[in-house]
């Protein structure tokens, strides 16, 4: 079997720790007082949900990556941090909508906001988050900045309804997983980074390019995070081990495996995918042919190809900066998340 993940300084967490991210250290102090500040809520409920999953551990990389690119850019105007807020909001909406969806117990390695509210609370809870965004984006009397951020949105919500139309579908492609992770996953990095070239003013061909980074960069981290689901320890990783699997995410390593096996080992997957139950037995026989068909090397090395296209789009659109380095330093970190 594939040995799990132990906690390391490979071990991607928060990142604020780490040296190319000290010049940013300050505002990312500022956004975490601001997260629940901005939200003026006025119930209890959401009062103690928001301080719940506000003070949750979090990576944080949508407005660290917005402060990033702002940097690079030059960017320190009054919206700065505002921009910031709005990223980690819709985020952190999508999540409370999804743990919903997908009936999560666990988030962040604590118990979800539906576990412990109620899922009608979480979802208001979440509606609210993303009116708040809305209004704080508004703030910046920019059209295209609206215009990026609620497209993000947009294909965030149809990339779910994908993802369940595909739900214990053992005959999905890659292409139309990888189309799910970058509606998912990609498009509000995406948007976070076009966001700080709008803010800065640069031409549209640049904005676009930082587009394209951000969505690659989502792409990468996604195809990442769906390996890590079939051998990470929970404590560690913040959800159960195979939950993808057990809730019907037909991810990458799955369908490498499908159309990597033979008819005989296919005649056995293809129920266990399609009714999501995998006992003890089944995962012992799943992993051992994600050994056997060297799956996590198949994943590393799609990921790396996306966030090789990513760096490649930074060097070419932008001129050799610390603040560009910094930037390349947190894409290759997230790809470092690894197995």
């Amino acid at each position: 079997m594939v040995p799990a993940v132990t906690k390391s300084e490979n071990s991607f967490n928060l990142p604020i720790k780490l040296n190319f991210l000290n010049s940013i250290n300050d505002q990312m102090l500022d956004l975490d007082r601001s997260l629940v500040e901005k939200l003026t809520l006025k119930s209890e409920t959401a009062a103690s949900l928001a301080d719940h999953i506000f003070s949750s551990k979090s990576k944080r990389i949508r407005p660290a990556l917005f402060f990033l690119v702002a940097k690079m850019l030059g960017y320190s105007g009054k919206h700065l941090l505002s921009m910031a807020v709005v990223a980690e909001y819709i985020h952190t909406a999508s999540l409370l909508h999804d743990d919903v969806i997908d009936n999560s117990t666990l988030r962040r390695g604590r118990a979800s906001a539906n576990t412990v509210w109620g899922d009608k609370s979480a979802i208001l809870v979440g509606d609210l988050i993303y009116a708040r965004a809305s209004e704080i984006m508004a703030e910046a009397d920019n059209l295209e900045i609206v215009t990026s951020f609620a497209g993000a949105i947009r294909d965030m919500t149809d990339g779910e309804l994908l993802q369940l139309e595909n739900a214990f579908n053992a005959d999905i492609n890659e292409s139309t997983y990888l189309e799910i992770i970058k509606m998912k996953t990609g498009v509000l990095l995406g948007a976070v980074c076009k966001v700080s070239g709008l803010l800065a003013q640069i031409s549209h061909e640049k904005c676009q390019a930082l587009k394209q980074f951000g969505e690659k960069l989502g792409i990468a981290f996604q195809i990442l995070d769906d390996a890590l689901d079939l051998q990470t320890c929970h404590k560690d990783f913040g959800k159960e081990n195979f939950s993808d699997i057990r809730e019907g995410r037909v991810t990458l390593p799955v369908i490498h495996i499908l159309a990597s096996s033979n008819k005989e080992e296919k005649d056995r997957l293809y129920p266990l995918i399609k009714e999501g139950n995998m006992d003890k037995k089944s995962l012992l026989f799943f992993m051992t042919l994600a050994e056997k068909y060297d799956v996590i090397n198949y994943v590393k090395l799609k990921a790396r190809a996306e966030t090789k296209n990513a760096v490649e789009i930074l060097e070419t659109n932008f001129p050799p900066s610390d603040a560009r380095e910094n930037l390349i330093s947190l894409t290759q970190k997230l790809l470092s998340r690894t197995v």
